[in-house]
């Protein structure tokens, strides 16, 4: 009668506590650590882009408004002074004030086609920037040619070393 007794007493399986997520093991915060890192690295990256490139996306959204206006209006005289104003602006940004500031006529035009690596300027419709000075109310050429030779010219330039933005 003894192991009837015994066998009373037995209990039934206890299974373990359910374990916790909490504290976590060692690689899962060698992994938030490093996802931390990229996100940080990557916000960094693009930060540093964006600012890099400013300039050039306000100049191109200038562009932009200069063109729409030209298309509202059809005045050529203010399209193409404000193509020339916006390519010295621009040049100023990215190049010494000496190199650019006392460039004029052909100089000029010259200028922008070793900076563009083109010949748009000088023997193409950038001529339009040199008459325009001499022929304030007969513009005779492709404005939209001029438009898009001027965002050619401004999509290949480098990267602004100084910093800041065009307006600056």
């Amino acid at each position: 009668m003894t192991e009837p007794s015994t066998l009373a007493q037995l209990r039934d399986i206890h299974l373990p506590a359910p374990i916790g997520f909490w504290p976590l093991a060692w690689g899962w915060y060698l992994l938030i650590l490093s996802a931390l890192f990229i996100m940080v690295l990557v916000f960094y990256s693009v930060s540093r882009h964006r600012k890099k490139y400013r300039f050039r996306r306000q100049a191109l959204a200038e562009l932009q408004k200069l063109e729409q206006n030209f298309q509202h209006h059809e005045q050529a005289y203010p399209a193409v002074m404000g193509c020339s104003q916006l390519l010295r602006r621009v040049s100023l940004t990215l190049y010494p004030r000496t190199q650019v500031a006392s460039l004029t006529a052909i100089a000029w035009l010259q200028f922008l086609d070793q900076q563009g690596h083109t010949q748009a300027f000088s023997c193409g419709p950038g001529q339009l920037l040199q008459q325009a000075i001499y022929q304030k109310d007969n513009i005779d050429g492709d404005i939209g040619a001029l438009f898009n030779i001027t965002r050619s010219w401004i999509k290949r330039q480098p990267c602004r070393p100084k910093g800041g933005s065009l307006l600056a």
